[in-house]
């Protein structure tokens, strides 16, 4: 998979959406790329504070805190 498609499964793993090719996909990634897994880490973080906040809007601040993906 691409940086892109890399980054399409994180999300969609975070958002319980994933298909299990992306799930396979994410594993591999996180077990061999450290660039990956401290994104996805990052990533994570980010979802599970807007989960907390439980707020209509994302908290201020948190868009310059998300990891930048690779430009395509």
């Amino acid at each position: 998979m691409d940086p892109r498609e890399i980054v399409e499964a994180m999300h969609a793993v975070l958002d319980g959406q994933a298909t299990a090719r992306q799930k396979l996909a994410l594993d591999e990634a996180l077990a061999t790329d450290p660039a990956a897994r401290e994104e996805f880490l990052a990533l994570r973080d980010s979802y599970d504070r807007l989960e907390r906040e439980q707020a209509t809007c994302p908290p201020e601040g948190l868009a310059a805190e998300l990891p930048r993906s690779p430009a395509t």
